[in-house]
């Protein structure tokens, strides 16, 4: 008997299989390539503007009587919606534009949906023509309607031009540079385009960072002083310690301070003169940079004079330019600061504060040997048997000393007492003495000095500076639980 075997058929299978990749192929593109490109034009036809993505040379915005133009200034990194873009202001005036301003209307545009369109492409010429004449989108209507015209960096342009207000709704007529639909979109959008030339040109005054400032001179109404950087700290009037966070804060109010409107571009001309002979220059700070010398003038016109009350107008000019600025009457007491809102009214700054790693107290009731404190490896040990100090009670004593603990400058006022107090030498990681104090009583009040300082003031403190300072040799003793 002979036994017949027939070949196996894989023709079948392999086509079946075949297929099946092919087909899985397909479903893998759909899914990954064609579907989200074709959701993305879905949402990009669904805009009144198709700029997702897109980089945007220039912008052109119009109320229907004046026009701004601004360029951007991103030549690596082209302005494209979402990015935090730098823009200039070309017309009618070449300046920096506020970049917060031109993003926020590309952001505006860049979402702008219509909630419904009308084909004109199926109507007739003469039907079209009626259309936007009702709609106001006619020719003669566009010479003074609101309008945007944006130019891509390939060239392309769009633009958008806004029509009647719709009779039903909260909406407005709106017309694309293509002319194939009417869209509506929605009415608050055209206050983009309603704002003064204020809204878009950069608000800021100065050019500058606080840090370059070497020097400062003060006219104010109550009397002037200077202040001269030294490395890390401030003098002032060639001898007080300066507060370096408050003079600090001070340039940084300057540096960023910023126009609410911008009277005139040239301050000398009749408006610009008219505003200044009736006002009163109310500041005057004299900015040394290393090359170079700023003044800025603030100006005050009218006002009951009253506390808190801004009911006037508050200008202010630059050295560097002829614009006449007007600022926000608010700002003013930001600016205006007395010696005594500068000069420092901590005993000792942060910096010395957190440097310390040796304290010397003598003096008082603590007899003819000094207490001393040593910090090792972040604890506070007494120098004469190595005993671990109470840390909380050695902090506590640094914090109030290092806070805002001067209430009141002496002058030439001499109390009683000094040479029983008690004197405490703070010295650093070099052994370096950063800061000399005495401090004592009189008549219930607490004052102190600083030795280090030739000629310094006595000053007036925080009694609870006193009930910190060491009363006997073991103050500082940790106590035992």
């Amino acid at each position: 008997m002979t036994t017949h075997y027939q070949a196996a058929n894989w023709k079948k299978p392999l086509i079946l299989a075949v297929t099946l990749v092919a087909l899985g192929g397909v479903a893998l593109w759909l899914e990954t390539s064609y579907r989200p490109k074709k959701e993305a034009q879905d949402e990009s036809d669904r805009k009144a503007l198709p700029l997702k993505g897109k980089a945007i040379a220039t912008i052109r915005v119009s109320d229907g009587k004046k026009s701004f133009k601004f360029r951007c200034l991103d030549q690596g990194k082209l302005c494209k919606p979402g990015d935090s873009s730098k823009w200039e202001w070309v017309e009618p005036l070449v300046l920096k534009a506020d970049d917060s301003s031109v993003n926020s209307l590309v952001s505006s545009l860049t979402t702008l949906a219509p909630s419904d369109t009308i084909d004109l492409t199926v109507e007739t010429e003469d039907k079209k023509k009626t259309l936007l004449a009702e709609y106001r989108l006619d020719e003669t209507s566009r010479k003074s309607a609101k309008k945007v015209e944006l130019t891509m960096e390939d060239g392309t342009v769009y633009s958008l031009i806004l029509g009647d207000t719709h009779p039903i709704g909260d909406s407005q007529y709106a017309l694309p540079k293509d002319e194939k639909k009417v869209l509506l979109i929605a009415n608050h959008f055209k206050t983009n385009l309603e704002h003064p030339a204020s809204h878009w040109r950069d608000k800021k005054l100065m050019t500058w960072n606080p840090h370059e400032i070497k020097a400062i001179h003060f006219e104010g109404p109550k009397g002037k002083w200077d202040a001269t950087r030294k490395d890390t700290s401030w003098v002032l009037n060639q001898d007080i310690a300066g507060d370096i966070e408050n003079i600090d804060t001070l340039l940084n109010a300057i540096a960023y301070m910023t126009a609410k409107d911008f009277i005139s571009e040239k301050r000398t001309d009749a408006r610009s003169k008219s505003i200044l002979s009736n006002a009163k220059r109310v500041a005057k700070f004299d900015l040394k940079r290393d090359a170079d010398l700023i003044t800025l003038s603030l100006y005050q016109k009218g006002g009951s004079g009253k506390p808190a009350v801004n009911d006037f107008k508050l200008y202010a000019t630059l050295s560097t330019t002829e614009v006449l600025y007007e600022l926000e009457p608010s700002s003013k007491d930001r600016f205006l600061k007395d010696l005594k809102d500068i000069r420092l009214t901590k005993l000792i700054t942060s910096m010395d504060r957190f440097g310390a790693k040796k304290l010397s107290f003598s003096g008082g009731a603590l007899g003819g040997n000094p207490l001393v404190l040593e910090n090792m490896a972040g604890k506070w040990l007494l120098a004469a048997d190595k005993s671990e100090a109470d840390l909380d009670q050695v902090n506590q004593f640094l914090d109030r000393i290092s806070g805002n603990k001067i209430t009141e400058f002496l002058g030439k006022t001499q109390p009683k007492g000094e040479e029983s107090g008690i004197r405490v030498q703070i010295a650093d990681e070099k052994g370096e003495t950063k800061r000399d104090l005495v401090f004592w009583k009189s008549s219930d009040k607490v004052f102190a000095r600083d030795m280090l300082v030739p000629k310094s003031e006595i000053v007036r403190v925080d009694p609870i500076i006193f009930e910190s300072l060491p009363k006997s040799p073991d103050f500082f003793k940790k106590k035992v639980k």
